[in-house]
C-alpha cells in the first residue's frame, strides 16, 4: 500500500528444516493472500498521501481495496479529497454488500460491528461506475519557490548492510495553483548539489538539467551558515489550464534507486514571465 515490495525472510534451521511456529506463520500468510490476492497482486499504493489508524490502502483500476486491521469507534472510514460515483461496495471474503454515502469530496463507508470477527484483516472493496480522481493533500497558492518544506517527498531505504538502513528521500513533488500562464523555473543551489543531473517534470513534460557553476550570491543557510549559492535558468515554461499543476524533481542517474537524492538545499523558484505588450 506504500508503493514498495515486500520481502519476508525466514532462518531455517541447520539441517534445512523451518522452524514450526515460523512454518506456521507463513502458512497463514500464503492462506491470508489466497483468500484477498485481488486486494494485493498487481495493485497500486495508497493514493490518499496519508496513512489510516484503521489499516491501508490498495487500488486496481476502478476499485479501491480498503485493508481495515481495526473498527473506528464510530465504526465509519472516511476517505478525503475522492470524486467519482460508487458502483457498490463489498466485503471482498464473501461479497455481502455494504453501505456507503458521498458527502460533499469524501465518501463515508459504514463498516459492521462483526467485521473483524475472528479475522486480522479483512478488505473492503469499492468499485466505481466509472475513473475516480482523488486530489492532493496539499495544493500550493501561487507558491513563489518550491523546496523541501513545502514539498511532498517520496522515500525508500538504504544502506551498506542490513543494520544500517536509514530513510531516504528518492524524489519530491509540489501540487500548486497558479495565475501565471507562462513562468521560467530557476534553480537554487550550494556546492552540495554541484556537478548533479537531475530531471525536473513540469506537468508531465521532463526537463534534464545539469547543476553546473554559474552564477552565484553568499546566502545564510540554517544549520550551515554562510554558503555560496548558484542560480540557473531554465527555459520558460507555457502553462495550460488544469485544475493543479505538478512539479517533480529526481535524479537522472537513477542506478541505484533508493539511495537519497542529496538535493535538501535546492530551491525551485517560479518567476512569472514578463507579459509581453500587444
Amino acid at each position: 500500500s506504500a508503493g514498495g515490495n515486500y520481502l519476508l525472510n525466514i532462518g531455517p534451521k541447520g539441517d534445512g528444516s523451518v522452524v514450526s511456529y515460523e512454518k506456521e506463520v507463513l502458512l497463514n500468510v500464503g492462506k491470508w493472500v489466497k483468500t484477498y490476492q485481488e486486494a494485493v497482486y498487481a495493485t497500486q499504493a495508497n493514493p490518499f498521501q496519508q496513512f489510516f489508524d484503521w489499516g491501508n490502502v490498495t487500488t486496481k483500476g476502478n476499485t479501491i481495496y480498503l485493508l481495515v486491521k481495526k473498527i473506528p469507534e464510530s465504526h465509519s472510514i472516511t476517505l478525503p479529497r475522492i470524486s467519482g460515483k460508487i458502483k457498490n461496495a463489498r466485503i471482498l471474503n464473501t461479497n455481502k454488500n455494504i453501505s456507503c454515502k458521498t458527502s460533499g469530496n469524501s465518501i463515508n463507508v459504514n463498516i459492521p460491528d462483526n467485521l473483524l470477527q475472528g479475522k486480522f484483516i479483512e478488505v473492503i472493496a469499492l468499485t466505481f461506475a466509472e475513473p475516480f480522481t482523488v486530489s492532493p493533500k496539499n495544493i500550493l497558492m501561487n507558491p513563489i519557490a518550491l523546496d523541501t518544506a513545502n514539498a511532498t517527498s517520496y522515500h525508500s531505504f538504504a544502506g551498506k548492510d542490513y543494520y544500517g538502513l536509514k530513510q531516504t528521500t528518492i524524489f519530491r513533488k509540489w501540487f500548486f495553483n497558479t495565475p501565471s500562464q507562462k513562468f521560467t523555473p530557476v534553480l537554487h543551489y550550494t556546492d552540495k548539489e554541484l556537478g548533479k543531473e537531475i530531471n525536473v517534470s513540469i506537468d508531465g513534460v521532463m526537463y534534464n538539467c545539469k547543476l553546473e557553476r554559474k552564477s552565484s550570491v553568499m546566502v545564510s543557510i540554517p544549520d550551515q551558515g554562510i554558503t555560496e549559492r548558484f542560480s540557473m535558468e531554465m527555459n520558460p515554461v507555457q502553462m495550460q489550464k488544469k485544475a493543479y499543476h505538478t512539479i517533480e524533481l529526481e535524479l537522472a542517474n537513477r542506478t541505484v534507486p533508493h539511495n537519497d537524492m542529496g538535493l535538501d538545499n535546492l530551491v525551485i523558484e517560479l518567476r512569472p514571465s514578463p507579459i509581453v505588450p500587444k
